[in-house]
């Protein structure tokens, strides 16, 4: 999330591990400061709230060319600090994936980031695999819902991207996380991507999310 404060002191942690992962653009569009001034987006300096950015894309009122200009500001702060482009990209509250903002993603990747290996994190993942683990499924269709709208645009673009996504729960303290994972697994494919939130938040993470 590189409009965070922390951002730069979090990029230097993530330089002792990148050769050995991949680290990628966490897009964020929700409840922080952008990077550059967004009159129509954040007229008051702050990013909306989730329900309202869900809102505004429903109803087509999202600026593409504004959205596209910050996707362009983080993709620099993120450049500037790791010394080399992300290796995927994803959203915070997987906003990336609205209808409004993933044709700009899908832009700018194109502009600037279609390098080999890149991938766009794609939350589509078929009912019936949601049903088979049992685990907030009307969440994880919420999330995955959205997902093949991106799923096919990606596949029009030439993109790379995952195929398959679990990991989706109520992320509260007290949950099994041993049970969780084995299920996530569940008819996981080659490719397919486990969304994993390790480690317990402390209050500079509070005010993030």
């Amino acid at each position: 999330m590189t409009v965070c404060p922390s951002w730069p002191l979090a990029a230097q942690e993530l330089l002792e591990v990148a050769a050995d992962v991949d680290v990628g653009l966490h897009l964020t569009l929700t409840d922080q400061k952008p990077l550059g001034i967004m009159p129509s987006l954040a007229p008051e300096g702050c990013f909306p709230s989730l329900r309202y950015l869900i809102f505004s894309s429903l109803t087509k009122r999202l600026a593409a060319e504004e959205i596209k200009a910050e996707i362009h500001r983080q993709i620099d702060e993120f450049e500037t600090y790791m010394g080399r482009p992300p290796d995927f990209v994803d959203g915070h509250h997987h906003v990336h994936q609205l209808l409004g903002i993933q044709d700009a993603v899908i832009e700018v990747v194109k502009e600037r980031l279609n390098k080999r290996g890149f991938f766009i994190r794609c939350c589509w993942e078929p009912p019936a695999r949601i049903v088979s683990r049992r685990v907030h499924m009307t969440r994880a269709s919420f999330v995955a819902l959205p997902g093949w709208f991106l799923r096919n645009r990606l596949l029009e673009s030439g993109i790379a991207f995952n195929r398959g996504f679990s990991g989706v729960h109520s992320f509260t303290s007290g949950a099994d996380f041993y049970v969780l994972m084995k299920k996530f697994i569940t008819g996981h494919k080659n490719g397919g991507l486990i969304m994993c939130h390790p480690g317990f938040p402390d209050p500079e993470l509070r005010k993030v999310d």
